[in-house]
């Protein structure tokens, strides 16, 4: 996923440094990014939930590793070790995986903001 949201920002970026030079018209560049901010609009809603599922899962993994730490404080097992470590595991790249999932899509926000303002330029 995080691979799809660098390639939309790289695409979306290059189409951005191009700008208006790179169409015939003004008006093309315009027309253009309108149909790029709506196509880019229905990917976000995507990563969005791909955000919000991500973020449920990690704050399960989370209250789990918490709860089953406060478990071990209390009554020493090893095997109650060994899975607090398994989750632990698993909690640590579930944290960075979210983190990236949340900076490409504020990422992706802005370059939408961007194709926004473009295509306004012209019924303003």
């Amino acid at each position: 996923m995080n691979r799809l949201i660098r390639d939309e920002i790289k695409s979306m970026t290059a189409f951005l440094s191009r700008g208006a030079r790179a169409f015939s018209s003004g008006y093309e560049y315009q027309r253009r990014a309108a149909v790029e901010a709506a196509r880019l609009l229905v990917r976000i809603r995507f990563y969005q939930h791909e955000r919000l599922i991500h973020l449920l899962v990690t704050i399960l993994f989370a209250l789990l590793f918490f709860s089953s730490f406060c478990v071990i404080l209390f009554v020493t097992e090893w095997f109650l070790i060994v899975i607090n470590v398994l989750m632990l595991i698993l909690l640590v790249p579930y944290i960075f995986h979210y983190f990236a999932l949340e900076n490409g899509v504020q990422k992706l926000y802005e370059i939408y903001d961007q194709l926004i303002r473009i295509a306004e330029e012209f019924h303003a």
